[in-house]
């Protein structure tokens, strides 16, 4: 049984524990930075830096690199992260490792730059994240690494890093340093622009079947406004969703001017579609040359489909002058390429043809040629 003193404890510490909080500078002068009032908030810091606070160090160092509030000065920024570090704050190591990477009041040093990077990572500051896989990236200070790079955005991706998940998207998009996604791409571009789009939201968005989902209205909103960004993956998704109808009415000039957009930001699988567009006069005028063009640039990027695509059209003369050995070079590095059974199929069915038409020569020319196009 409580006694009357236990239970008065108990009483108070029940009402002390609903109090709200009580804010001190340090918070103060985040709430003042979350607002861009950055004069307010190093007015706010300042005295707590001074005193040893190496939190508020930290935080007036970034100031100071950034020019938030006062103006930029990389010897103080240098200075407040240094005192930061040695207060035990891990995150500051950031701030030296900008310097060090870019030469500012230090030796450039892309290796120690790395080194400071990383311990501010795997403590997980998200920023430090993003400048670690950048310094992978460019293999600046550290073995080149698109897979390493990879990794690193996307720790701060999953953080809610704006460029950590921009870079994600585009890595995504491009198949650079992770398997190619074009979902998994739209999904971060949408996040990246407030719309929290799901794995299984962004699928819909490329699957071409009569039955896929009513694409989600907030999912075409993102596609449409990054589009307008120059964000060329997100125009791949919008071409493919006006030529199949998904979510939208069917507009395959629609989708044809989507396909360009992207194919013209260097995206092998839009350079492709929007060859076979042109090819078919499918939402565009019929041209063979431009769809030579387009399964051109395509193929040379490593498109199975486009390289296939390429021999055949080659061992046609349409489009190009009618060659069988470029026919059957291109028509070999899409069969040893391609990952769907139909694209082999077309290969090896169209480079069965033409060789019955070749002398011993031009077939063994085509082969030495092909040898050097798979083990460059």
């Amino acid at each position: 049984m409580r006694t009357s003193r236990q239970a008065a404890a108990l009483a108070l510490w029940l009402l002390i524990s609903t109090l709200p909080a009580i804010a001190g500078p340090l918070e103060d002068g985040q709430a003042a930075y979350d607002t861009h009032e950055y004069a307010a908030a190093v007015a706010l810091w300042r005295p707590l830096a001074e005193q040893g606070d190496a939190v508020a160090q930290y935080r007036l160092s970034r100031m100071y690199r950034l020019g938030l509030g006062v103006t930029a000065d990389d010897a103080e920024a240098l200075k407040w992260a240094k005192r930061a570090v040695d207060g035990g704050n891990i995150d500051a190591n950031n701030v030296i490792g900008v310097l060090y990477s870019i030469g500012s009041v230090v030796p450039k040093n892309d290796v120690k730059a790395v080194a400071l990077f990383r311990l501010a990572a795997e403590h997980g500051l998200a920023m430090a994240q993003v400048n670690l896989a950048s310094m992978y990236y460019e293999g600046a200070g550290v073995e080149q690494s698109n897979e390493e790079a990879f990794a690193w955005y996307l720790r701060a991706a999953k953080q809610g890093q704006p460029t950590g998940q921009l870079w994600v998207a585009k890595m995504y998009g491009m198949g650079d340093g992770i398997a190619q996604n074009i979902a998994e791409s739209a999904k971060w571009y949408c996040w990246r622009s407030g719309v929290p789009l799901t794995t299984q939201q962004a699928n819909v968005t490329f699957d071409p079947e009569p039955d896929s989902a009513q694409h989600n209205a907030a999912a075409l909103a993102c596609f449409q406004q990054t589009s307008q960004r120059d964000f060329y993956s997100a125009d791949l998704i919008l071409a493919n969703l006006y030529e199949h109808g998904l979510g939208v009415p069917l507009d395959k000039s629609k989708a044809a001017a989507h396909y360009r957009l992207a194919a013209e930001g260097n995206w092998p699988e839009a350079q492709y579609r929007l060859a076979q567009m042109y090819r078919q006069g499918d939402g565009i005028a019929q041209d063979d040359a431009e769809a030579a063009n387009w399964f051109q640039i395509a193929a040379n990027r490593g498109h199975a489909q486009a390289q296939a695509m390429l021999g055949v059209i080659y061992a046609e003369g349409r489009g190009v002058t009618q060659n069988y050995v470029q026919a059957t070079v291109w028509l070999n590095q899409g069969f040893a390429n391609a990952s769907n059974a139909e694209t082999k199929r077309l290969a090896d069915q169209t480079r069965n043809e033409i060789s019955a038409k070749m002398t011993a020569d031009q077939r063994a020319f085509a082969a030495r040629l092909t040898t050097a196009a798979l083990n460059p």
